[in-house]
């Protein structure tokens, strides 16, 4: 990991993607190495069926330049990454997704993606130091409020 020109090791703001480029083959590289690979049962690496992995960030990056070089903050549309624990080969899956104005359209809210991050950790979502059903869209109630997170944010069918 080598600092990044925005003051951090991720923060960049000029040579945004020649920084994120280098730091996140830093991030993959460690992650992949506490993993097991598939038939591997090494006690002291993750094991992904018991494990859900969250990358995760608090804002994007804008989709066009800032001082010519470099990108800036932008909460209008970021990725969220998770796989592993309750997301399986058949219940993966795309939610959402940017346009070319760099803005994201049907895509969740990050109260959703933590409170199914909570839900997927046997963690009662909706309890009152947690989220409310009003922060899940549409939901009425909160059984269908848990059935959209667990189906549309995990893949997992009840």
């Amino acid at each position: 990991l080598i600092p990044a020109s925005g003051g951090g090791g991720y923060d960049t703001h000029s040579k945004h993607v020649r920084d994120s480029g280098r730091n996140l083959k830093n991030l993959w590289t460690e992650l992949i190495s506490i993993i097991n690979e598939p038939g591997e049962n090494d006690p002291n690496k993750l094991n992904l069926d018991e494990t859900l992995i969250c990358i995760n960030t608090e804002f994007g990056r804008t989709p066009w330049p800032q001082n010519g070089d470099g990108r800036n903050h932008h909460p209008y549309a970021y990725v969220t990454l998770m796989f592993g624990g309750p997301v399986t080969n058949e219940s993966q899956g795309i939610v959402g997704a940017i346009g070319s104005n760099g803005f994201a359209s049907g895509a969740l809210h990050p109260a959703e993606s933590r409170a199914a991050i909570l839900s997927a950790l046997g963690i009662y979502p909706f309890a009152p130091e947690c989220y409310a059903v009003s922060d899940v869209y549409g939901a009425g109630s909160e059984t269908d409020a848990g059935i959209w997170l667990n189906e549309m944010v995990l893949g997992v069918s009840a």
